[in-house]
């Protein structure tokens, strides 16, 4: 069990949960002491993040969701993510030259427009204000 919360003052006992699926992915679950499902993540088996979910801890409604994009070796291509309706709220794509680090991040909004680059060695370049 363990502490969590994202506001001074409110913290939620959770309770961690992992298992393998049949097809060798990782499944995490933070469940709140009452049972509600708080986040999920999914890993492949090469330990790349597949899908992460973060739920109401009230009502257990999904209020964001997000898609992670992978290459053959795990490294990240794009990050996808989606409101509780479904609706795509952002999506970043990177570019990698073999080192730990990305080379080029670059973030869209809901509609596909740059909002900022972020280039290893140079500061973040704000292309537009996220709407």
């Amino acid at each position: 069990m363990a502490n969590g919360g994202d506001f001074e003052g409110d913290v939620t006992d959770y309770v961690f949960e992992e298992h393998r699926n049949p097809d060798g992915s990782l499944r995490k679950v933070a469940r709140t002491l009452a049972g509600i499902i708080a986040s999920e993540d999914i890993y492949g088996i090469k330990d790349e993040h597949i899908e992460s979910k973060v739920f109401s801890q009230s009502d257990g409604r999904l209020i964001k969701r997000t898609v992670y994009e992978n290459d053959v070796r795990g490294k990240l291509l794009k990050t996808t993510t989606f409101d509780g309706f479904g609706k795509v709220t952002s999506v970043t794509s990177y570019e990698w030259d073999g080192h730990r680090r990305p080379l080029k991040s670059i973030n869209y909004d809901g509609q596909g427009n740059v909002v900022s680059v972020q280039e290893r060695g140079k500061p973040l370049k704000v292309v537009s204000e996220h709407k």
